[in-house]
């Protein structure tokens, strides 16, 4: 499957910050505490992909690599399960 997306060049100007836990706050439903399984407060700190954020400011969307213009990702095919 190949994805594609034209970013316009304002892309990158909009703030952004890491997304963690104090962020997210509570979840509807169960009130629950958005953390890791340990119980840690939880921050988003790579994509999708596992791509660290750069200097701790994230693009928008899930791929670090986005960028203004042209962007194209292929994504592979999974097995399908029995």
């Amino acid at each position: 499957f190949i994805f594609t997306i034209n970013l316009s060049s304002d892309f990158n100007k909009t703030p952004k910050v890491l997304v963690n836990s104090a962020l997210l706050g509570a979840a509807f439903q169960s009130e629950a505490a958005f953390e890791n399984p340990n119980g840690t407060p939880m921050t988003i700190s790579t994509d999708f992909y596992n791509t660290p954020w750069e200097n701790k400011t994230p693009v928008a969307g899930p791929l670090a690599s986005f960028k203004p213009g042209l962007n194209t990702l292929n994504i592979p095919a999974t097995k399908k399960q029995p």
